[in-house]
């Protein structure tokens, strides 16, 4: 995997942090796997249809999130590790998500973040 391509794991997820996008589950759904699964910054898990759910809920006029510190490493011919920092409403958090390609198309598998400060 080039390094272009690796980028586009880095674009799948900034498009994941775009309002427009977290309030459109069809925009989502596109984005995450079949069986994606997350452990949020509270430690609680999410399932994809319930991160669909809460993702389209969220309010239209909610705090930006900033980021900053953005990595991806390969992790094998298909996927990648992607890795920043978020700040929103004054809490900052550690995140990373597995992406996998499949023709030619990042799908989030895993996501797990940890608030900090």
């Amino acid at each position: 995997m080039d390094a272009a391509e690796l980028n586009g794991a880095i674009a799948a997820e900034k498009r994941l942090l775009d309002p427009a996008v977290r309030r459109d589950p069809e925009a989502v759904s596109a984005l995450l796997d079949d069986d994606f699964t997350e452990i949020g910054q509270t430690g609680v898990s999410w399932t994809r249809a319930g991160i669909l759910e809460a993702l389209a809920a969220e309010p239209a006029d909610d705090a930006a999130i900033e980021t900053s510190g953005w990595t991806v490493r390969q992790i094998s011919p298909e996927l990648a590790l992607v890795g920043y920092e978020t700040s929103r409403g004054g809490i900052r958090a550690r995140r990373t998500t597995l992406w996998r390609r499949r023709a030619g198309s990042w799908r989030a598998v895993a996501h797990q973040a940890t608030r900090i400060g």
